[in-house]
């Protein structure tokens, strides 16, 4: 059977979660706009707080289509946006010297067992709209310990699914194979070597003349140039991508000609709160990790990246919002901010290609 890609979700109606946050949210509008001033700020923030809850849980559960990483992450979100509004229910209780429900009260228990029988928000209405601000508030209280609990088991059951079926770039890497396979399973020579990505033509000649089978394409110099040519490549080819090129290194104990695989790209000119990074997708065995800053221009700053390069945060950024893996390897041929004669480029780019040579490409995952 044909592994599916895409999830066939369902309605999100039918999550006990949601309809639980559907509750709170009803709940909470009516306790906002019923017991608190008009004027206090707090009717917005708890209301927005119950509305979080209940929309990211929509928004994960949609998600969950392609990415379990997504759905697990806006899971988290409605879980700690509702945690809030724990608090300013337990806020409102304490600061007023209401009671809050002790979990031995006839009242809790009460609370308690209803809330495990009925998660429609018709029924909490009934209850709660002739009923005081501390029993509504307590009734909040219980309902919200209830869909943490929900909430909880259904982010541990997704990701019990993700360490057994993996990701999406997992999922679309299998079903490639398969098909792979299925359209030529006699062609002994049939390659799954990556697309192979250099900047320049002077780093991929001599792997040109060593190996003309192999997949060679030039992007450009820079980011722009090389998210440019990567989508216009990745528009017609699912092809896994690897980066190969040399770098400028932070880190001194790396050594002129060094040959390192890059785990994490990040675009490092780019002001706080947008600097995200990228993770590659692909390893390459044999060879030492690094941390790598994407620049426009030589930097001194490392930021704890050990090497600097011009191009790969937009390759990574590029082959992960197509779904395609996606790999680097460098070698270094200068450290950063000495002068243009002290770089080593010959002996860099006689290294980086003698690794490519010596790699088995059809084995990279």
């Amino acid at each position: 059977m044909k592994e599916k890609v895409i999830r066939n979700r369902g309605d999100y109606r039918q999550l006990l979660c949601y309809r639980k946050a559907e509750a709170i949210f009803d709940i909470t509008y009516l306790f906002a706009h019923k017991f608190l001033r008009a004027s206090d700020r707090t009717i917005d923030q708890m209301v927005q707080a119950a509305r979080s809850g209940k929309q990211n849980i929509i928004e994960g559960y949609a998600a969950g289509a392609t990415s379990i990483e997504g759905e697990l992450r806006l899971f988290n979100v409605a879980k700690s946006s509702l945690k809030e509004l724990l608090a300013d229910y337990e806020d409102y209780i304490r600061t007023r010297n209401l009671r809050q429900w002790e979990q031995d009260s006839i009242e809790f228990k009460r609370a308690q067992e209803l809330g495990k029988e009925h998660d429609d928000a018709e029924f909490w209405m009934d209850i709660v709209s002739s009923r005081s601000d501390e029993t509504v508030a307590n009734i909040a209280i219980i309902i919200l310990h209830q869909t943490d609990y929900l909430l909880y088991r259904f982010m541990e059951k997704v990701s019990s699914r993700f360490v057994e079926e993996g990701g999406f770039k997992e999922k679309l890497s299998r079903v490639r194979k398969s098909e792979k396979n299925k359209k030529s399973p006699n062609d002994t020579n049939a390659s799954n070597a990556p697309i192979l990505i250099f900047p320049t033509e002077l780093e991929a000649a001599r792997l040109r003349e060593l190996r003309p089978d192999l997949d060679i394409r030039i992007c450009g110099i820079g980011a722009v140039e090389t998210a440019t040519e990567v989508a216009r490549i990745l528009r017609t080819e699912c092809k896994p991508v690897l980066l190969c090129g040399i770098a400028g290194a932070y880190d001194r104990n790396l050594k002129k000609g060094d040959v390192v695989a890059v785990k994490e790209e990040r675009f490092a000119y780019l002001s706080s709160g947008y600097d995200r990074s990228y993770l590659a997708s692909m390893e390459v065995e044999g060879l030492p990790e690094v941390c790598s800053n994407t620049v426009s221009h030589c930097s001194q700053e490392a930021n704890g990246a050990e090497i600097e390069n011009m191009e790969g945060a937009a390759l990574f950024a590029m082959a992960e919002a197509e779904g395609v893996p996606c790999g680097e390897i460098r070698a270094i041929s200068n450290y950063v901010g000495e002068e243009r004669g002290e770089w080593d480029i010959p002996l860099a780019l006689e290294r980086l290609t003698d690794t490519i040579v010596n790699l088995n490409l059809d084995e990279i995952e």
